[in-house]
């Protein structure tokens, strides 16, 4: 039957425009099509009725301009009231034009648009001016989006909160808005949902305060509607549940630590929840977030004491050490999220798979079997955990997780290979990192480690569970587990799984090429996946095409990372590499002054950083720390990694002969300069640094200045010939350059931390009020809860790193201030501090810290200046001097007034524990860094002398002269 002519049809549907039109009256247009207003524009150029044809009119004249002005202004006025009756007015569709304009900046514009007398009539309506429309689009359209919570913050503070719609707020939280809800609780739940999804990113300290602001509006809604009907209560139970539900879930950088703040923001919602009149009950969403965070928390005192009466054999049954453990039952071992299981189970629940997950973690197995409880991150359910889904398998992946040794997971793996199931990711990924484990701890057995405190060890034990790392065998072979087979290591599996035909996948597949044992073997790794992942060679070909924007971000992150772990190999020895030629020194043109080696494999990693820049903010911290390694193998490699621009060929060919310890004070030195690039480019991405990267950032600023320091002082010593064959020359300029520039780089290192930390971002506001702030007034008394006021509390770890960093760049300012800030925040540096197993001993490791630097207590009292006799008879005599200028600057220590100031600051806090003793500086100096810098009595080209040798009996302390006697130094006698 054939169809008579119609209207114009929208795509995908064969109803008319009108008749469209009619059916939903209310259409808004979204703001993100104002960026592209050519979309829905034919192909073919179409004649414009108001369009002059030059081919007959003198284009000179006067009168003719005049008549197309006009002849435009009442086509456009035409077709906009054609639009209106499209699409009726809005304050999106009066936006567009601003953001169309801010999008694509015209050249003929003056940056006036008229607005017609309908328009202005609906923005008067609704109390709007043509600034507030302005300001909406300059938040829209402002890329940044801390930069757009600027501009909505003064907004609000200037014109009050009715100046901005909610829309914006949202659209500013996500750049594609949905239609807008019918109620306004539905709008604040989607701005607090897409609120909490940042906050985990980048602010977890944020997220009770985000939740009371679901939670005020509710309270509000009680105060001036009444008790909520029963089908509004049920909208707000699923709402709430669902709160829970997206509060528990990971944070990105710490998510084992930043359970305290989810644990806050929940009680919130559960308080609530509870003192509704009917109370609201949790439904199964609400369960998985309470029990999700219980599995990430610390053992109580009594999972602790069950933990420890686990047999050394497997299963990890109760053995009773003394009559008292005999009253003890089953019972006792029941964890706190295993008792929410119960209760889970109790209000009508039944286990699904991803429940039988979590009751593996929390100590015992689904057929009541022990296992050991683990600490651990249980994700949302996708779709293969859905309850719609019948699955095969069990928890087997889980049951790998909760062993302690090899032999135990081992053996698991080989009870789920003897059953027969269809091959899983998770329980490959799972044996994976056992493995990994087992050979990190035989490395690490034959290293002497830092002993830790008996205070610490009595305050925070751990036990098997608490980290990821495995455990020794038992101390006797009758409690050991048998297996069939020896546990075979990463590479043995691997092989195994590749002869049995089965790809790995995603994370899977991440895992053995980030930690492979070569860069060789982990290339050939993603050669083999290229069979799942044909886009994975552009990554190893470093190919600038779409094909990269497909690899997995894990996958990806795991090649980079492969590339950083092993600077000193060579790629034109690879057997496996190969390389794209459209790869040049373009891509890199951050350092002006050095040019890269594309020979080494670190510069392929910036190779792809830039290709493809990260999005997560985590996997920035995770590079930066690929670089602050301090061992020789990583250094030497990097030494190689960049030269300055300036330097010939056949002087860079002579600096490859510099010995080794030489060359690990070049590769510290490049080290900073490749970090800075790094950082650079993560700053372009308008990504903030994390916690992992201001550490990295601090560490690779101490690294690089000892190595100044040591070149400094060996050309200052005039103990050693400056042979040019050795390229000492070239190695002593680049270390006198990084002195003279120590200025820049303190204040780039403090930049780094108000940045890290917030203060530059403006964070003193109060929390925003969803309602209009004189309804609000009228009905509750309590002000709105404060934000945090920083953006990131430093850990003791990373403060102690930048106190070191700029104490070896000699920057007493810095310290000063440093001291006067951590007084400012001592409640957060404090509640920080208790996280932290070792955070106490840490704590007051950065005091001691302060007094070891602001006074350079490891430097002997020696000149520096070299005998001019002594020095003519060298080439580089001028070096010398120069060396020995730079040097006596940097090791000269602060004034007595400013060690006075801080040591005021220091015994004013009574939680720091005072002003740092003799012995505990004496503790501190005694560390192979300040031997090395603070000694004078090593021969040429050779190694200084270890700190444990017996021989050299180590520094006495003394105090300096010239100071008063309140504030004494220390010094070597």
């Amino acid at each position: 039957m054939a169809h008579a002519a119609s209207p114009i049809l929208l795509r995908g549907t064969r109803k008319p425009l009108r008749q469209m039109n009619n059916m939903n009256p209310t259409r808004r247009p979204r703001p993100s099509q104002a960026y592209n207003p050519e979309r829905n524009r034919a192909a073919a150029a179409k004649h414009r009725p108001s369009k002059i044809n030059l081919s007959y009119v003198n284009p000179r004249s006067s009168r003719l301009w005049s008549e197309y002005s006009n002849r435009r202004k009442r086509q456009f006025n035409a077709q906009r009231s054609k639009r209106n009756r499209l699409c009726p007015l809005s304050l999106q569709q009066l936006t567009a034009p601003y953001i169309r304009r801010n999008a694509v900046r015209d050249a003929f514009s003056d940056g006036h648009i008229a607005l017609t007398a309908e328009e202005q009539q609906f923005l008067q309506h609704r109390g709007y001016t043509l600034e507030d429309v302005a300001s909406w689009a300059r938040i829209i359209s402002e890329k940044d989006a801390l930069a757009a919570a600027n501009i909505l913050s003064a907004q609000l503070e200037s014109c009050g909160p009715k100046t901005v719609p909610v829309w914006v707020l949202l659209y500013t939280l996500r750049k594609e808005m949905k239609d807008m809800p019918d109620d306004f609780t539905s709008v604040v739940f989607i701005a607090v949902m897409r609120l909490l999804r940042h906050a985990r990113d980048v602010w977890p300290q944020s997220m009770s305060t985000i939740t009371n602001i679901v939670l005020q509006h509710l309270q509000s809604r009680q105060l001036k509607e009444g008790a909520f009907p029963k089908s509004e209560l049920a909208k707000i139970t699923h709402l709430l549940n669902k709160l829970i539900n997206l509060i528990s879930l990971s944070t990105a950088e710490h998510p084992f630590k930043d359970v305290a703040y989810q644990e806050s923001a929940v009680m919130l919602v559960l308080q609530y929840m509870a003192d509704c009149r009917p109370s609201l009950y949790i439904n199964r969403q609400g369960y998985r977030g309470v029990i999700r965070i219980q599995l990430r928390q610390r053992k109580t005192t009594q999972e602790r004491q069950w933990a420890e009466l686990k047999s050394l054999s497997w299963p990890p049954w109760k053995v009773d050490r003394t009559a008292m453990d005999s009253e003890l039952g089953p019972e006792h071992g029941i964890s706190r999220a295993g008792a929410t299981l119960a209760r889970m189970r109790e209000a009508g629940y039944r286990p699904f798979y991803w429940e039988k997950l979590a009751e593996v973690f929390t100590g015992w197995d689904i057929d009541q079997t022990p296992t050991i409880q683990m600490r651990s991150l249980l994700s949302s359910p996708g779709m293969m955990l859905s309850s719609k889904i019948r699955m095969t398998h069990e928890p087997w992946a889980a049951r790998i997780l909760s062993t302690r040794t090899i032999q135990e997971a081992w053996a698991c793996y080989l009870a789920w290979e003897d059953e027969k199931l269809p091959p899983d990711q998770d329980v490959y990924l799972a044996t994976f990192s056992k493995l990994h484990e087992e050979q990190r701890r035989q490395r690490m057995s034959t290293v002497i480690g830092r002993d830790e405190s008996a205070k610490t060890m009595r305050r925070w034990p751990l036990l098997p569970g608490d980290t990821r790392e495995i455990r020794p065998l038992p101390p006797s072979t009758h409690l050991e587990t048998y297996t069939r087979t020896a546990p075979p290591t990463v590479t043995e599996f691997y092989r195994t799984l590749q002869n049995a035909g089965i790809d790995l996948q995603d994370r899977c597949l991440a895992f053995v090429v980030e930690h492979a044992t070569t860069l060789d073997e982990g290339l050939e790794r993603l050669r083999r996946a290229r069979s799942k992942y044909p886009e994975l060679d552009s990554v190893i070909s470093l190919s600038r095409s779409e094909d990269v924007l497909k690899v997995p971000s894990s996958i990806y992150a795991a090649t980079v990372k492969l590339w950083t772990r092993f600077p000193r190999s060579s790629l034109s020895k690879l057997q496996s590499h190969e390389q794209s030629a459209d790869t040049t020194d373009t891509e890199l043109a951050v350092l002006p002054d050095y040019r890269f080696n594309h020979d080494n494999p670190v510069v392929n990693a910036l190779k792809l950083l830039h290709i493809r820049p990260p999005t997560d903010p985590w996997l920035w911290g995770e590079i930066l720390q690929q670089f602050t390694a301090s061992n020789a193998h990583t250094l030497v490699g990097l030494s190689s990694a960049i030269e300055p621009a300036s330097a010939s060929t056949d002087r860079l060919q002579r600096s490859q002969a510099l010995p080794e310890h030489l060359d690990r004070y070049k590769g510290a030195m490049n080290a900073l300069r490749l970090v800075q690039h790094i950082a650079h480019l993560q700053e372009e991405q308008n990504i903030d640094v994390t916690t992992k990267g201001f550490w990295a950032l601090c560490r690779c600023v101490q690294n690089a200045v000892t190595a100044s320091w040591k070149v400094l002082q060996r050309a200052a010593r005039l103990e050693s010939p400056l042979d040019e064959k050795f390229g000492f020359k070239l190695l002593l300029r680049e270390a006198e350059t990084l002195a003279r520039e120590s200025r820049a780089y303190r204040e780039w290192l403090r930049c780094q931390f108000t940045s890290w930390t917030g203060e530059e971002k403006g964070l003193k506001m109060q929390t925003p009020n969803v309602e209009d702030a004189e309804e609000e007034s009228a009905h509750h008394t309590d002000s709105p809860e404060e934000l945090p006021k920083l953006l990131a509390v430093p850990d003791p770890a990373s403060l102690h790193a930048y106190i070191r960093a700029l104490g070896w760049l000699g920057d007493y300012k810095g310290l000063h201030a440093t001291v006067r800030w951590m007084r400012e925040y001592r409640s957060e540096l404090l509640e920080r501090s208790e996280r932290d197993r070792r955070g106490e001993e840490m704590a007051r490791r950065a005091v001691v810290a302060l007094r070891v630097f602001l006074e350079r207590s490891w430097i002997r009292d020696a000149t520096l200046e070299p005998d001019p006799n002594d020095a003519a008879q060298f080439e580089y005599a001028e070096h010398s001097t120069e060396a020995a200028s730079l040097l006596a600057r940097a090791r000269s220590p602060a004034e007595a007034e400013d060690i006075a100031a801080v040591r005021e600051i220091v015994e004013d806090v009574e939680e720091w524990g005072g002003w740092p003793s003799d012995e505990e500086v004496q503790t501190y100096i005694d560390d192979k860094v300040f031997w090395e810098t603070g000694e004078w009595t090593w021969t040429k080209w050779e190694r200084p002398v270890p700190r444990n040798d017996d021989s050299e009996s180590p520094p006495t302390v003394r105090h300096a002269p010239g100071l008063p006697a309140k504030h004494k130094s220390v010094r070597h006698s």
